[in-house]
């Protein structure tokens, strides 16, 4: 059986750079902090002529101290529920309505739409 084509922009061109000890060291570092080969940053600074850097947001730790209080209190109505066997309703409805409006929130705040890795 022969072998498959290879796709008409697959890598298969080799191109050979002479570079200083510490000019392959500041190369390797700079791909390593980026999360990239040495391969794939060189290749995106000949072809490109530069590297598009995608800043990561932190968690913010006033906002991750909000989300676990809303899962501790979900636990607590949870436990309460299952050692009582009373649920009202209302009052039922009212949690998950006000969850419900505190996650779109942080969904419209930090969702896809401001992800720049889309864009």
């Amino acid at each position: 059986m022969a072998r498959p084509r290879l796709a008409e922009d697959a890598l298969r061109e080799n191109f050979t750079v002479r570079l200083s000890p510490a000019e392959r060291a500041a190369v390797e570092e700079k791909a390593r902090l980026l999360r990239m080969t040495p391969s794939d940053y060189a290749r995106a600074c000949l072809v490109q002529g530069t590297v598009r850097v995608i800043r990561e947001e932190g968690h913010d730790p006033e906002k991750v101290r909000a989300l676990l209080a809303i899962g501790n209190n979900l636990n607590q109505i949870a436990r309460h529920l299952n050692t009582s066997g009373r649920l009202d309703p209302v009052e039922l409805r009212e949690a998950l309505d006000l969850i419900s409006e505190i996650l779109t929130e942080a969904g419209r705040r930090h969702g896809p739409a401001n992800d720049e890795a889309g864009a």
